[in-house]
């Protein structure tokens, strides 16, 4: 991986995200932070390291909805990520205010986008209308949100959040990256950076 990162080293941050082109975004409430606890999901830590150790050069960010203040949610978050040793791995941590909506997945800067999360209504749903590849995170642990239906209605405007991929949990997404088979296959192969 280290020959990946020497192979860029001469380029600035836009043309290595336009030649990689890969972002992962995730989902903070009941994906990375359980709904119950309000602390760090126990996958999250496992989740990102693997992340970036398979991919070095992959972009890694973060998509909160905040009723309240947005400040205090972004300092709830940048601390429960340093308190955990992972801060440093996401290039940027986004609090909007409700709802979600497609035009929050895409990023001309990066020609592939992969969107984490747990609510089909929300963040899949619209992953999907933006074009991202989708992963769903069906946890009972740490997000309320598991017997929502793949298609449906939310707020009077219907939706299809059936996702490229489900994992019942954060812990079995690390796994599968780091055995690198299944979850490779999904995004087209071990070697990303040539396609």
């Amino acid at each position: 991986m280290a020959r990946n990162r020497n192979r860029f080293r001469d380029m600035d941050d836009a043309t290595v995200n336009r030649m990689v082109g890969w972002l992962f975004i995730f989902d903070w409430t009941g994906t990375l932070c359980s709904k119950k606890t309000r602390l760090l999901a126990p996958g999250a830590p496992a989740v990102v390291k693997a992340i970036r150790k398979k991919w070095p050069i992959a972009g890694m960010e973060i998509l909160s909805i905040a009723n309240g203040s947005a400040e205090e949610r972004r300092e709830e978050i940048e601390g429960l990520l340093a308190e955990a040793g992972i801060r440093d791995f996401f290039r940027e941590i986004t609090v909007i205010k409700p709802p979600k909506k497609p035009e929050h997945f895409i990023n001309p800067d990066f020609r592939r986008i992969v969107v984490v999360g747990d609510r089909p209504c929300r963040e899949i749903a619209n992953g999907n209308l933006a074009g991202a590849d989708t992963i769903l995170i069906r946890d009972p642990e740490i997000s309320e949100c598991c017997d929502e239906p793949l298609v449906g209605e939310f707020e009077g405007v219907p939706y299809k959040g059936a996702a490229n991929h489900t994992y019942p949990s954060l812990e079995v997404m690390a796994g599968d990256i780091g055995c690198g088979d299944m979850f490779a296959i999904f995004l087209g192969g071990n070697n990303y950076l040539a396609r």
